[in-house]
């Protein structure tokens, strides 16, 4: 469905590594994060996608896209997840709605007046077959 009414996210918050790795939840052999990079704002330089765990269970719980060591995108929730898009024009956003059901809500973002537009969203779920 289109999204009525969009705003434009725009965030330009200094990332500290070091401050951020401190509150992440962490196993002996789980660091609390894992990093991808690609282009999201389309000016041909890749940018840092970072997915951590605060919590225990459902995880990630926390995605950022950081360009220039700012955050210029977070997105908070039960298992978050940005991914590329075939057209590395933007990217989408995944997040668990459900997991008893395996809802889904997937967002597509595009930069926007150097910010990022939702400009639709999709739900999901499993399907089951008895």
């Amino acid at each position: 469905e289109i999204i009525e009414n969009p705003k434009i996210i725009k965030l330009n918050e200094p990332f500290n590594f070091f401050e951020f790795e401190k509150n992440l939840y962490k196993t002996s052999v789980d660091k609390g994060w894992s990093e991808r990079n690609f282009d999201v704002d389309g000016d041909g330089k890749e940018e840092r996608i970072i997915s951590a765990n605060i919590a225990m269970n459902h995880t990630p719980h926390i995605a950022l896209v950081i360009k220039n060591e700012k955050i210029i995108f977070k997105a908070e929730g039960t298992n978050v997840w940005i991914e590329k898009v075939f057209d590395g024009n933007g990217f989408v956003l995944k997040k668990t709605i459900d997991w008893n059901t395996g809802e889904e809500q997937i967002i597509r973002y595009f930069p926007k007046d150097g910010g990022f537009i939702p400009l639709w969203k999709q739900k999901s779920c499993r399907v089951s077959i008895k």
